[in-house]
């Protein structure tokens, strides 16, 4: 009986990760397929593409040579997980693989200049992250994302159309979580404690946009999936090492 059980779990899973991955390739092609070369901002290594639109902000931050992606309030995610459990490099290789199938990579909340008692300054460059393995005691930490992003090959902005006082409340919301514990639990909703995709989920929520329809366990492809943000970034790293970078304007 538990075998069943447990068989009907992964059938289930496997085939809701099927139907996402599925989504997310229809999302991110719709959206690449809207843009248009933009010669004069691209370089021998780096292809800029322009996606019209009708943006308050600008979908991404230019710093020196690097484009940082996202803006206040928006999200980034990546579906390769990057988690190292093991010294064994082949069991690092297969889980890493199930994560990203299952569950995707990473996901932060993007967060502009500020200051608060708790925090201190921000610069408009910073995000809010919940990042477990390998962080101690405080996963939930501020962290530089000019850094963070650069070299993973595919990653993908959301943003939900906010108003600016939502915008506001919802760095607040995220700020607040800054020394909350990783939910390792993943499944469970432990309150101050929280993964990667659950804080900006739990953050959104505050202001009205829900990213988690099936009220299940928060993973990057519920994110992508949620019909209450749109892409407004979006790069990925050809295998010749070129970056094309596609952009909401």
């Amino acid at each position: 009986m538990l075998h069943s059980f447990i068989l009907f779990i992964v059938i289930w899973a496997t085939t809701v990760s099927i139907v996402k991955h599925v989504e997310k390739n229809v999302i991110v092609s719709n959206f690449t397929n809207q843009a248009i070369l933009k010669e004069d901002l691209s370089t021998s290594n780096l292809k800029m593409y322009e996606v019209k639109g009708n943006e308050e902000l600008s979908t991404y931050i230019k710093k020196g040579n690097k484009i940082i992606p996202g803006n206040t309030g928006d999200i980034i995610v990546s579906c390769d997980s990057l988690m190292d459990v093991s010294n064994n490099g082949f069991i690092n290789t297969i889980v890493k693989s199930i994560i990203s199938f299952y569950a995707g990579g990473h996901a932060s909340l993007v967060i502009d200049e500020f200051r608060s008692f708790d925090c201190g300054y921000a610069s408009s460059m910073y995000q809010v992250e919940s990042t477990g393995i390998g962080s101690g005691t405080a996963p939930a930490i501020l962290s530089d994302r000019s850094i963070e992003w650069q070299d993973r090959k595919e990653v993908i902005g959301f943003r939900a159309k906010l108003t600016a006082e939502e915008r506001i409340e919802l760095i607040s919301m995220a700020t607040s979580f800054v020394d909350d514990p990783y939910n390792y639990s993943f499944i469970f909703d432990i309150d101050n404690t929280s993964y990667c995709s659950d804080l900006v989920a739990k953050c959104f929520k505050k202001v009205g946009v829900e990213l988690n329809k099936d009220s299940f366990a928060t993973t990057i492809y519920d994110i992508i999936t949620s019909s209450d943000v749109y892409i407004s970034y979006y790069h990925f790293i050809d295998d010749k090492g070129i970056k094309h970078i596609y952009y909401l304007a």
